[in-house]
């Protein structure tokens, strides 16, 4: 399945900001059970 991130992430936040994203993604992983998290970012100018 593929998800077209942007637009979920409108739909479920409507002024989203990159605090709330990190930390939305790190409960999941937690909740999910993970022991290990690794997070990576790159910005495209």
């Amino acid at each position: 399945m593929n998800i077209q991130i942007k637009e979920a992430i409108a739909h479920f936040f409507s002024n989203p900001s990159f605090d709330l994203i990190f930390s939305e993604a790190v409960a999941n992983a937690l909740d999910a059970g993970a022991s290990d998290i690794k997070i990576s970012i790159s910005i495209n100018h």
